[in-house]
């Protein structure tokens, strides 16, 4: 792996994970009051998007990476309908 492909993959990690203390968060202490609607929803359009742009450039590092930001996306909207 060259020096690109690792930065690549650091920044996919880190995106990837972006929402995980949130979710763990709303999980352990039920409240939901403090996220926007708009942030959850630009967050998981963004994501969306990047999954299609990924699948037009046929890369599975952009598109696979957002597929999970996506799917945390939507949890943790699910999450704010739930608690919220």
């Amino acid at each position: 792996m060259n020096a690109v492909d690792l930065i690549g993959a650091c920044a996919a990690l880190t995106s990837a994970i972006s929402l995980i203390p949130q979710i763990t968060k709303v999980l352990t202490t039920r409240k939901t009051q403090d996220l926007s609607h708009g942030m959850l929803l630009n967050f998981l359009l963004t994501s969306v998007l990047w999954v299609w742009y990924g699948m037009m450039i046929s890369s599975a590092a952009v598109w696979g990476c957002n597929l999970f930001m996506t799917a945390t996306a939507v949890w943790l909207f699910g999450l704010k309908l739930r608690f919220g």
